[in-house]
């Protein structure tokens, strides 16, 4: 009896002990399954969350996509943004009493995020920005013709600019805000000034030196294609009106139209066979850095009118994107990386043959880190690079951007396994985490390719 009884004594204390040193180890401190807005504080005191929610709120980015695929970033604290409930994160009351009902029972608390700045600090950020006050800038302007000094004649198309409506973009900066929107499209968003161009654009008179003489001119499309402009369609676009010669601009313009449905294939939808035979239709995204052909139509009616003027023979086609042939059905060409995040793994063909593959670790499949999917291409290249974003700051010997927002291929010595479901529970913040004893032999590969670009497919 005595030894039963002892026995329950002991096993008594022992709970009290183990309960006592859990209210020791959880005094002030969130339990294991307590979350702040859906992150993970356990461990941590309040103030402790409130001090981690502040930086990673500071560290957040802002960032410009502008005219020609370059970008600005801001981080919050540059701007002076901030999130008032994250301070309030560490006024909450943990009892370390009620640990063992932690372990068994999640706690999620929630805060408004809605954030907060002074006007005036990022007004003054924002339009001292190399976006807005860049010597580089260009004003908008309207078409024209002009005599170069070695005596050739030149039709000027009407250009865009990269100047800047400084009150819409400010508008646009404060929506964004309101919204958590993290890029912003400056063009898309009507931030550009702009020269309003009729739609039906006038004749431009031509200049009296102009001889009228006309002969066929080969344009020439990119990708080994070409279209030649005969005599009976110049015929129509330069005509002679009370003695004077002109140029009808928009006969002129509608042949380029005509070119850009022909040849474009930016916005199509593409038919890809992946790796094990299965045949994806790739819809295109707003956020795919690999677009395909677009014409750059008023540059290339400006470059034919120049060549017509000039009585040149040949004249190449302006393009604000290309692709790498000119089949309508794929034209990404035979060089590409393949990335399946279902597989979690990649695949490197060069010329139609896989070269490279290995396993990856793709980012961790919520709203704010899954891997893209969609057309992508190599955008940068670097070598003993860290990287940093909202989460902190992590070194790598080798970097590959894709997205205009920092999302890459690059080694990640922090993993010893690759492929499988890591992902889904150790995911990474977007990028694709490649072995470090791998990754400079894929650097090299597509480093190989500069200055060409390599289409990359992730689905």
């Amino acid at each position: 009896m005595r030894r039963a009884w002892r026995s329950i004594l002991l096993a008594v204390g022992s709970l009290v002990a183990v309960y006592l040193c859990g209210v020791f180890l959880f005094w002030n401190r969130f339990t294991p399954g307590t979350t702040v807005n859906d992150r993970s504080v356990a461990l941590l005191s309040p103030k402790e969350a409130a001090l981690n929610q502040i930086r990673d709120t500071s560290q957040t980015m802002l960032i410009f996509l502008r005219r020609g695929g370059s970008t600005e970033s801001f981080t919050y604290r540059e701007l002076g943004v901030f999130c008032p409930s994250d301070a309030e994160i560490a006024t909450l009351s943990v009892s370390g009493w009620t640990w063992p009902v932690g372990l068994f029972v999640k706690t999620a608390y929630t805060f408004d995020r809605t954030l907060d700045y002074d006007y005036e600090t990022l007004s003054q950020v924002i339009l001292s920005s190399d976006s807005v006050m860049s010597p580089y800038l260009v004003e908008p302007s309207d078409v024209s013709v002009t005599r170069e000094a070695d005596g050739t004649f030149s039709l000027a198309p009407a250009r865009e600019g990269n100047v800047l409506d400084t009150n819409q973009l400010l508008r646009v900066v404060c929506d964004a805000l309101a919204l958590h929107q993290k890029t912003i499209d400056l063009d898309a968003s009507g931030c550009y000034v702009s020269v309003e161009i009729p739609e039906d654009f006038p004749d431009v008179p031509l200049p009296e030196t102009f001889s009228g003489t006309l002969q066929p001119i080969t344009v020439l499309l990119g990708a080994g294609r070409s279209e030649v402009l005969d005599e009976t369609l110049l015929s129509g676009m330069v005509v002679e009106q009370d003695g004077q010669w002109v140029l009808r601009y928009t006969v002129l313009a509608s042949y380029v139209e005509q070119l850009a449905e022909s040849y474009d294939t930016a916005g199509h939808t593409r038919t890809f066979l992946t790796s094990d035979q299965k045949l994806l239709s790739i819809v295109p995204k707003a956020t795919d850095t690999y677009v395909g052909w677009e014409l750059y139509q008023e540059q290339t009616v400006a470059a034919i009118g120049s060549a017509i003027l000039n009585q040149e023979t040949e004249v190449s086609a302006v393009w604000k994107n290309t692709g790498k042939t000119h089949d309508p059905e794929w034209d990404l060409g035979n060089t590409y990386v393949e990335l399946s995040l279902d597989a979690q793994h990649l695949w490197y063909y060069q010329d139609g043959s896989c070269v490279f593959e290995t396993d990856v670790i793709t980012g961790l499949p919520t709203a704010e880190r899954a891997t893209p999917t969609g057309l992508f291409r190599t955008l940068d290249f670097y070598e003993d690079y860290t990287m940093q974003d909202y989460w902190g700051s992590a070194y790598v010997e080798h970097f590959v951007r894709l997205t205009p927002n920092g999302v890459g291929i690059h080694d990640a010595t922090w993993h010893s396994e690759f492929g499988s479901t890591i992902y889904q529970t150790d995911g990474s913040h977007g990028c694709i985490n490649v072995s470090p004893e791998v990754m400079p032999e894929l650097y090299m590969l597509l480093s190989e390719q500069l200055p060409q670009s390599v289409p990359v497919v992730i689905y």
